[in-house]
Order: C-alpha cells, then sequence, then structure tokens
C-alpha cells in the first residue's frame, strides 16, 4: 500500500473492523508519508475525535453521510492548499 508507492491522499473511515482505528491509521500512513494528504470521514464524529484526528496529521475531517461533491472539493482544496504551501516555501528560497 503506502510503502510501495507515493500516495498524495487517503481518504480513511474512523471506524475500521479489527484492532485498529482510524487514529491508528493516520500514524501508520504518516510514518510511510509524512505529506500525504489525509482525510478522515465519520458518522460517529465528536469535537475530540475530530481534535485527535488533526492533532495526529488529518488535513480534513467530514462527517457522514457522505456527498460525493463534498469529498471531492474536500480532496482538491487539500492538494491545492499543499500546492501552494510548497509554492511559498519555493519562493522564499
Amino acid at each position: 500500500m503506502a510503502a510501495r508507492e507515493k500516495n498524495d491522499v487517503a481518504v480513511v473511515d474512523i471506524r475500521l473492523k479489527g484492532e485498529k482505528n482510524g487514529i491508528d491509521l493516520i500514524r501508520d500512513l504518516k510514518s510511510v508519508e509524512p505529506d500525504m494528504l489525509i482525510v478522515i470521514i465519520t458518522g460517529y464524529g465528536s469535537i475530540d475525535t475530530a481534535v485527535k484526528s488533526m492533532k495526529e496529521g488529518a488535513s480534513d475531517y467530514i462527517l457522514k453521510p457522505i456527498d460525493n461533491r463534498k469529498l471531492l472539493d474536500t480532496v482538491v482544496k487539500n492538494i491545492e492548499m499543499r500546492s501552494l504551501k510548497t509554492e511559498n516555501l519555493f519562493l522564499k528560497d
């Protein structure tokens, strides 16, 4: 998965089957690809969950039910923001 090729964006549900949850997956993904954008989705969201997700490195947070247009807009917005940050760093050098 992330260890084999570079991925720009991951969309992760906070609730996963098994022992790990979405916050654990954020940590795993960030350890492999620190610059990856991670959008968390959940139907069981709370302010606490959102804060934990963002502290672990999520770039955005969407509540279910997911509207496909909103998801696409969120991913595009995050990619554009990262591009602007990268461009700004380049211009400072």
